[in-house]
């Protein structure tokens, strides 16, 4: 591309302008493009009119993109040069677009270069409010965020009038200064620009989707500079909760989306430290975002400094290419809409059931019972002002030590969850006032299908609070007529279960007889497995998984009433036939798996027994030939070596039974719940136990024998220790999880 003739550099026209009139501007194209300023300001001031008078090129087309200068500069990332064209430029063509519908500055701010847009607002402020002429008409700082520039979205949302951002008491259009409409062309005309947030008019909510695509991106960005933007428009406009984006999602929804952002969806532990705060990491975090440039204006000065020209087809090709995550998110295909509740009270009073109004999901633990509100919280809402000020006091760490142990990263977890608590109480406040006034909104704003989602995705905290906003999203279903607690065991999620454990028996009996459109109860979503996939493949080794869907049946089947375990879906199977049907293939690789691991242990374990039974009668040195003991030999580890020879011999004899054990087993569903995983356990544990004590002995025979060399006996002593290191290594972590599945807590909490 550097070296292409002048005249094969433009293709083809663009607006309206021929060949003969871009190939005037072929020379500025090419040192605009390789960042050379003397020759870029050579050419500018002996560049005539091509068209009017007094014309510049600067304020010209020069590509067949219908780019000026001042898109190829920032495309290349030169910033000299685009510093260079600001003294230079008329406001009108600093609004100009190119053929993607992006003004100089949007490009920049998708490019993530801070400087660049800096210097295009210093020259003009108001290019901030110029949408894009393509991809919805979005301001400059939601095609920020839309390509992941979440720090350029966070300075752009800084600086963006609050006319744009906050309702107008006249609800007059914000429109952008006439100075800034480009008047060369009759197809460059920049539509007025919209509010970004919705106006109180009579114009649909989901109609203006910049507001809410900028707060939707902000929560899927899953940062504190995402939940800083999320938390201040809600705040502004808790209208937004409810409003559409361009991709049909709500922020409601995208909230419900986010696993990482709580730690029912995130598992990661936090430390103590993390608890009390860290007093340096505030302000690192402050100092990063004013001082923190981004990896793209490092290439960009990197390209400036070595004359790279392939800058421009890269960037170009993010521009036309690089979609933001947020398309790539998999949002379930939930129904909008909620069941009929008067249809289930009705179906409650046929099956005898108690009134709605008897629902009690206040916390079992403290015993509190209430008729009328649902309190399903499980973590309160913290003080942020209280944390920062406990940061300040106890936190007194060193930051480098801080980012050398991890702690800042679980920090600005921590944080972020907080900012997430905010935004979802912000939420539900605008929730609870449109169900006293407009219903039909909550479904437009997809806030079943986000219940629904938040099921899905195990984030208790968000459905115990939308619980505990209006108890009628109990009763909230999925397109298949699946409600929040039959998507919590079809998906393995058991933070979503238990929350039935806090509520009224009747109503939890209420729950539980409910079917889905195809006729399966919540004892059928048990025996599913397709959707709980992701669930299952976290848990090691397909014994242990089989482990766990046993113990999910058998939890469902404890509270779904008697006359439900035999109840035949739509396909004519029961609960336990479509758990065998769908398990089948899991239940051959556990037994395989079983049996293999028995097979190998079981050789050792052998070796091991004829090994120590060996060893006990060839004690080293001459023997007395009167008691048949060696002569001079240290009595202390004599017995050392005769008791651990007998105890490797002992639990390497009982590890061989409990492998044959395995190998004999029937392997049937049940056996796979307790009595296999037991005789894996024992089987581990005493294998573990002779390997140990069977290096113990050795370590007593090389004492007794070389008591007079320790030099050599010591080292040799260590170097025993390296296989039972080596065992533990690989099996500790399968025996661990195994006596934590088979005997540790149960994962359903609150259980009666």
């Amino acid at each position: 591309m550097a070296n292409a003739p002048e005249e094969n550099i433009i293709i083809s026209s663009g607006r309206g302008q021929d060949e003969d009139q871009l190939s005037n501007f072929a020379e500025l194209y090419k040192a605009v493009r390789d960042g050379k300023l003397t020759d870029t300001v050579r050419i500018l001031d002996q560049s005539q009119d091509f068209d009017q008078p007094g014309d510049k090129a600067c304020n010209k087309i020069i590509t067949d993109r219908d780019e000026t200068a001042l898109h190829v500069a920032v495309l290349n990332g030169h910033e000299h040069i685009v510093e260079e064209l600001m003294n230079r430029m008329s406001d009108e063509s600093l609004a100009m677009y190119d053929r993607d519908g992006y003004t100089a500055l949007i490009t920049a701010a998708v490019l993530g270069n801070r400087k660049m847009v800096e210097c295009m607002l210093t020259k003009k402020s108001d290019l901030i409010r110029i949408k894009s002429n393509s991809n919805g008409k979005n301001l400059p700082v939601v095609m920020a965020i839309d390509f992941g520039q979440i720090e350029m979205a966070r300075y752009l949302y800084d600086l963006t009038p609050e006319g744009d951002l906050i309702p107008q008491d006249n609800d007059q259009e914000i429109t952008p200064d006439e100075d800034l409409i480009p008047q060369e062309d009759n197809d460059q005309e920049i539509t007025p620009d919209e509010d970004l947030i919705p106006q109180d008019n009579d114009q649909e909510i989901h109609k203006d989707h910049n507001g809410a695509t900028l707060l939707t991106c902000a929560i899927y960005a899953g940062t504190l500079d995402g939940m800083h933007i999320a938390l201040g428009l809600i705040e502004r406009c808790p209208r937004l909760a409810l409003a559409i984006d361009k991709y049909d999602e709500s922020g409601i929804l995208a909230l419900a989306s986010m696993r990482q952002s709580l730690p029912s969806g995130n598992q990661r532990i936090y430390s103590s430290n993390v608890e009390h705060g860290q007093s340096n990491q505030e302000e690192s975090n402050r100092s990063d975002l004013e001082h923190g440039q981004s990896n793209q204006e490092e290439s960009n000065r990197s390209n400036v400094e070595h004359g790279q020209s392939n800058q421009e087809e890269s960037n170009r090709s993010d521009l036309e290419h690089g979609q933001s995550n947020q398309e790539g998110i998999n949002i379930s295909d939930v129904e909008h809409g909620q069941s009929n509740h008067e249809e289930i009270n009705r179906s409650d009073l046929e099956h005898g059931q108690s009134n709605q109004e008897g629902i009690n999901i206040s916390e079992v633990e403290h015993g509190q019972s209430s008729q009328e509100e649902i309190n399903i919280s499980e973590h309160g809402q913290s003080n942020q002002e209280e944390i920062n000020k406990s940061d300040v006091e106890h936190g007194q760490s060193n930051h480098e030590e801080i980012n050398r142990s991890g702690i800042t990263q679980l920090y600005e977890m921590k944080r972020i969850h907080d900012q997430y608590d905010k935004l979802l109480s912000k939420m539900c406040e605008e929730i609870s006032e449109s169900l006293q006034s407009n219903t039909q909104q909550l479904k437009d704003g997809l806030v079943y299908t986000a219940i629904c989602q938040a099921a899905e995705n195990g984030i208790s905290e968000f459905v115990s609070k939308m619980l505990e906003t209006d108890r009628h999203f109990l009763w909230t279903e999925d397109r298949n007529g699946r409600n929040i607690f039959m998507l919590g065991v079809l998906h393995r999620q058991e933070k979503i279960f238990s929350i039935l454990y806090r509520l009224d028996g009747k109503i939890m009996n209420s729950l539980t007889c409910l079917q889905d459109r195809n006729k399966n109860n919540m004892l059928h979503m048990a025996g599913m497995m397709e959707d709980a996939i992701r669930q299952i493949n976290q848990i090691p080794g397909a014994a242990l998984q089989m482990q766990r869907e046993l113990q999910w049946f058998k939890e469902v089947e404890r509270i779904v009433l008697p006359r439900h375990k035999e109840t035949k879906n739509g396909d004519g199977l029961t609960p336990r036939q479509l758990f065998t049907k769908n398990h089948e293939d899991m239940k051959e690789k556990g037994e395989k798996w079983m049996k293999n691991t028995a097979r190998s242990c079981t050789v050792v374990g052998a070796l091991i027994v004829t090994i120590m039974f060996a060893a006990i009668f060839t004690l080293p040195g001459d023997n007395n030939q009167s008691m048949g003991l060696p002569k001079s030999l240290n009595k202390f580890w004599l017995n050392v070596l005769i008791i651990f020879d007998a105890l490797s011999l002992f639990s390497s004899s009982t590890s061989v039974l409990m492998f044959l054990g395995i190998l004999t087993s029937r392997y049937s569903e049940e056996d796979f719940l307790e009595y296999l995983p037991r005789q894996m356990i024992i089987g581990l544990l005493t294998l573990f136990c002779s390997i140990a004590t069977m290096m113990i002995t050795f370590s007593s025979a090389l004492l007794i024998i070389l008591q007079e060399q320790l030099r050599i006996a010591i080292p040799l002593i260590c170097l025993a220790s390296v296989p039972v290191t080596f065992f533990v290594w690989i099996q500790f972590p399968i025996l661990k999880d195994m006596i934590i599945s088979t005997y540790g807590p149960s994962i359903f909490t609150g259980r009666k």
